[in-house]
């Protein structure tokens, strides 16, 4: 049995659906299947938020070199493909070309700002000349500002002092993500570069791309890092699983994790006559728990080991309740 709908009925309808023009469909960006993503939104944020926890250290250290602090900020991490990267480059240009993990990685650099840093680096910043004005206020013509350098090729020389200088940024930022770089050359001609296809047909295409705005000595530019894999979703599954996920504003705040052994006390006598190769008993067993502080405050119970070539430990338990450190004597 079917009722009948009233012509108000029927108005309210199309109503509802009528958008009157002011309703634009969204766009539908292509997509490439052949090239399939492995890294979730949420993986790349978490990979972010990584490497932004390493930037006040970085821009710390390339600050001495530049003698003047510069902000490095972090634009986007997305999942690229590097295929013919390197297409359509013409000189001069600046590329640092590096091994990660047995893959090829690959820092690109505005060549004028690369210019502008390795001569702050070597002759001091550029002084600000202040023009003088004449008796009549008429402005000097002499007297003007010094020009922001241009693009060049860099002698072999300014080239070591760029890998310097770009590898107080890169060894950090992959060290945040786990990965460890090695080797480094200047690329400034395309008979230089090192691309995918020259490291033949089985290599991984995939890279994990960092770009980084750089307000440097040259004025603002674009700094771009190609990395290999830096693991798959059940890595962050695994380490997130059962975590209250932290405000953000709280997550690049960093904090000082050490891990506690044992402690001793010897005479200054003792102290004195200590000498290479000697041995000092702690009083504990091999194998015994380490003691892991956050700050000051005990956090969990580990044991040592090694990651790679580096020395870690392994997290046994997390424990919250105990005393402070407390200094040797106490």
């Amino acid at each position: 049995m079917s009722e009948s709908i009233e012509p108000e009925e029927v108005q309210a309808i199309l109503d509802a659906v009528d958008t009157g023009g002011s309703v634009v469909p969204a766009e539908v960006q292509p997509r490439n299947f052949r090239q399939p993503r492995r890294l979730s939104r949420e993986r790349l944020q978490y990979l972010a938020s990584l490497v932004n926890a390493s930037l006040q250290g970085v821009c710390r250290d390339i600050a001495s070199p530049l003698r003047h602090f510069h902000k490095l900020t972090l634009a986007s991490v997305s999942e690229v493909n590097v295929l013919g990267l390197f297409q359509g480059y013409e000189p001069p240009f600046l590329v640092d070309v590096l091994e990660c993990g047995g893959h090829v990685t690959w820092i690109l650099w505005d060549s004028a700002a690369a210019t502008a840093s390795v001569e702050t680096v070597l002759s001091g910043p550029p002084v600000e000349v202040v023009p003088e004005e004449g008796e009549e206020g008429e402005v000097s013509p002499e007297v003007h500002l010094p020009a922001i350098p241009e693009a060049r090729r860099l002698s072999q020389s300014e080239c070591r002092v760029i890998e310097a200088l770009l590898n107080k940024i890169l060894v950090p930022v992959a060290g945040a993500l786990g990965l460890e770089i090695s080797g480094g050359r200047i690329a400034q001609e395309p008979e230089e570069l090192t691309s995918l296809e020259d490291c033949g047909p089985d290599s991984d295409a995939r890279r994990l791309m960092l770009h980084f705005l750089f307000e440097g000595p040259g004025g603002p530019s674009d700094l771009r890092i190609y990395l290999p894999d830096v693991g798959e979703e059940d890595a962050l599954a695994e380490s997130g699983a059962g975590a209250t996920p932290l405000p953000g504003h709280l997550q690049l705040v960093r904090l000082d994790v050490s891990a506690y052994l044992a402690s001793v006390d010897v005479s200054l006598q003792e102290l004195m006559s200590l000498e290479v190769g000697d041995v000092i008993p702690l009083g504990v067993e091999a194998g015994s728990p380490i003691q892991l502080f956050i700050e000051d405050r005990p956090c969990a119970k580990a044991t040592w080991g090694r990651a790679g070539a580096q020395q870690a430990v392994l997290i046994r338990s997390i424990e919250t309740t105990g005393s402070p450190i407390e200094e040797p004597g106490d």
